[in-house]
């Protein structure tokens, strides 16, 4: 039981963002990787620095320089300036007018009207509030209700968001600052699905016009990335960057393979973004950060050495209390 929960305070890297002059962020063990766009490591921020001591469920970078920060734990928003560490508590009147958010909590910003949309994941529902928290509205249960809401994104006079438990990316209308008319863009439930394989946790709009959306287990893991068209159709699944090419596959690889089975690790992608040409995908199980072009071909490591060496070292110590487990349960079992 310690082996368990100290691997699972081994945070690896959860959360990919990027910002408008091509920065790539990268959220792993409760700190900010800042990259440029060839993946060299320019900057490096802990979470503590603003107040928040575990991880955070989504992270937005603004163009004024600001980043938006939501707390996995207390469900807290917060309106940071990395430079002087000083931050805007938002949520504050959030719970003053609606009552308290409860994580997770994913964001959306809508900076053209000066506004951040909210999937209240614990409440099921949407909320709407100016940069400032003072809020706009709410969705309203009763005409299509969401389960579970998971990451949500803002594209011109619509919202898009991944309603992880209705298994669906669904298109919710705006009209001005009020929530409009829902409806299902696109089931997580197709022939290209994994059975059970259908609670979408994530999504990505390219610049193609495509979507790649992360269709995890009940448990919101284990996902595939799946593409769909411009309206919504199944396309196909993307390769797995977490498995080997069979042509280089060694002993050793072998090895790793069932080794991993044993510790119960497999590929997790939990965010995704686009940048330039690539498509960068974080998954904190593997303790993997993998990126590959836009156009397809083999997955490769993102980041400098020292980001990858950072990931080996958080690696090592998961598995590490993993085999504490094991060594338990034969304990247990002799």
């Amino acid at each position: 039981v310690l082996g368990q929960y100290r691997a699972n305070r081994v945070s690896g890297p959860r959360l990919a963002a990027t910002d408008q002059v091509g920065r790539i962020y990268i959220i792993s063990d409760r700190t900010v990787y800042v990259f440029d766009e060839g993946g060299v490591r320019r900057e490096t921020v802990a979470l503590s620095k603003f107040g928040i001591n575990h991880n955070v469920s989504d992270f937005i970078p603004m163009p004024d320089g600001d980043w938006l920060l939501a707390d996995a734990s207390s469900g807290d928003i917060k309106r940071c300036n990395p430079r002087g560490g000083d931050c805007l508590l938002l949520s504050d009147r959030i719970a003053a007018r609606i009552g308290k958010l409860k994580p997770p909590v994913r964001l959306a910003l809508d900076q053209a009207h000066h506004r951040i949309f909210i999937a209240d994941g614990g409440n099921h529902r949407l909320v709407a509030l100016r940069l400032n928290g003072d809020v706009l509205d709410t969705s309203t249960p009763s005409a299509d209700p969401f389960k579970s809401p998971a990451q949500i994104h803002a594209d011109g006079e619509r919202l898009l968001v991944a309603d992880s438990r209705n298994r669906r990316l669904a298109e919710v209308s705006l009209s001005g600052d009020r929530f409009g008319a829902v409806r299902t863009f696109a089931y997580a439930e197709t022939p290209l699905a994994r059975s059970g394989q259908v609670h979408p946790v994530g999504f990505l709009h390219r610049a193609n016009g495509s979507y790649i959306l992360i269709n995890a287990n009940a448990s919101g893991h284990q996902g595939d990335l799946v593409e769909y068209g411009a309206a919504g159709e199944p396309l196909r699944v993307l390769p797995d960057y977490g498995a080997p090419a069979s042509s280089h596959l060694s002993l050793w690889g072998v090895w790793q393979i069932f080794d991993n089975y044993l510790l119960g690790w497999e590929s997790d992608p939990q965010s995704l973004v686009e940048a330039e040409d690539k498509l960068v995908v974080a998954d904190p199980s593997l303790m993997q950060v993998n990126w590959q072009s836009s156009n397809g071909g083999e997955w490769q490591a993102f980041g400098d050495p020292a980001f990858l060496a950072d990931l080996q070292d958080l690696a090592a110590a998961k598995r590490g209390w993993l085999r504490w487990r094991q060594l338990g349960s034969l304990m247990l079992l002799l």
